[in-house]
């Protein structure tokens, strides 16, 4: 019995120490904290260089072909999160948009 109860307790040590894990210091964590704080520095007229300088390569590209085009970039942000971060370009390459789902907009 005390062999049961000690693997059971084990198993359940072992659960939360991995969703901690991956939670916090899992590499997409760590990368998705990140994205959360630097996007507080994109700025609108910031060019795609300058983006990707402080956010890095985006997740997802999305190109809208509709008049006028548009370039949208879309960043992870922390495991667990409900909360994305969409910058949108316009066609000349400069930010028209920063949307993320915490109601930080510009």
């Amino acid at each position: 019995m005390k062999k049961a109860a000690l693997g059971v307790i084990a198993c359940i040590l072992a659960f939360v120490a991995y969703s901690n894990y991956e939670a916090h210091w899992s590499p997409q964590a760590r990368q998705g904290y990140r994205n959360q704080e630097n996007i507080k520095q994109v700025r609108k007229g910031m060019l795609v260089s300058e983006v990707v300088a402080i956010m890095g390569e985006p997740t997802r590209i999305n190109r809208k072909e509709s008049v006028p085009q548009s370039t949208q970039f879309s960043y992870q942000m922390p495991p667990g999160s409900s909360e994305h971060c969409d910058v949108e370009f316009d066609s000349s390459g400069k930010v028209v948009l920063v949307n993320c789902t915490d109601n930080y907009a510009l």
